[in-house]
């Protein structure tokens, strides 16, 4: 893919360097996974500054690096950008496809994993090629890969979404951790229903209900606790607003639950 069609109409762009003939090979945020064509995800993280491995990533066949404005990048284009972790995810939806029709999608502190399961298995015993990405890792009706983490990185998360479609995989529901929405982990699969709700055997009924009346949209189903919400604000309403997951479904048909928790 040209790099100048995959960025084009993407407003946040901001390109320095000669990007004429740049041919995109692929994506990834380390650099030892860096091959010829690649762009290059620059991060500031907790643990360690991505932006120091660029000239690494860039002798290994960065073609582009996506940083900071402030970043330096010498060697290859430069896509400059405040919040350079949204719009590699934005790259990497437009990379990374096709997805599945159906993309479902359960986020909260307790029940994730076995939402994210028992939908599977409910779609594959309504006869339904479907998949689920979470905390046990790629599952299919077939296999199970590992991931390590319950969200993986925006790469493995949209390169496996894109893989299951190629393969047949019609419906797919992955867990959104909060830690993985603030990262921007998740970009790309819009969802288009939300409900923050405390009991996770609703979310199935949600869930499943979404499937058996065929319509073609994200349901993001939520279960809120006092855990989840230390990573993005105190427990107060003001804090739930600043909610990342929040943020994502900002946009969304929201029907909120209150629990005493949120009060």
């Amino acid at each position: 893919m040209d790099l100048r069609a995959l960025v084009a109409g993407i407003a946040e762009v901001d390109l320095t360097g000669d990007a004429g003939d740049c041919h995109v090979s692929g994506l990834a945020i380390d650099n030892r996974k860096i091959a010829p064509g690649n762009i290059f995800g620059a991060f500031q993280g907790f643990a360690a500054n991505g932006e120091d491995f660029i000239d690494a990533a860039i002798q290994a066949g960065a073609i582009a690096v996506v940083a900071r404005p402030e970043a330096i990048v010498e060697g290859a284009v430069h896509i400059r950008n405040d919040q350079p972790r949204r719009l590699f995810a934005l790259l990497a939806a437009r990379y990374f496809t096709p997805s599945p029709a159906f993309v479902a999608a359960v986020t909260g502190t307790n029940g994730k994993t076995s939402t994210a399961e028992l939908t599977r298995q409910l779609w594959r015993m309504a006869g339904l090629n479907s998949a689920s990405i979470g905390t046990l890792g790629v599952t299919t009706a077939s296999e199970q890969v590992k991931t390590g983490l319950t969200t993986p990185d925006i790469v493995t998360f949209l390169s496996n979404m894109s893989g299951l479609a190629r393969e047949g995989v019609s419906h797919a529901i992955f867990e959104a951790s909060s830690h993985g929405l603030a990262q921007y982990r998740t970009e790309g699969l819009p969802v288009s229903v939300s409900s923050p709700i405390s009991v996770a055997i609703i979310s199935i009924i949600t869930v499943t209900w979404t499937v058996i009346s065929r319509r073609r949209c994200g349901c993001l189903t939520r279960c809120l606790s006092q855990m989840e919400l230390l990573w993005s604000g105190p427990m107060t309403r003001s804090g739930r607003a600043r909610s990342p997951a929040v943020q994502w479904i900002g946009a969304s048909t929201c029907l909120l639950s209150e629990r005493k928790a949120l009060r």
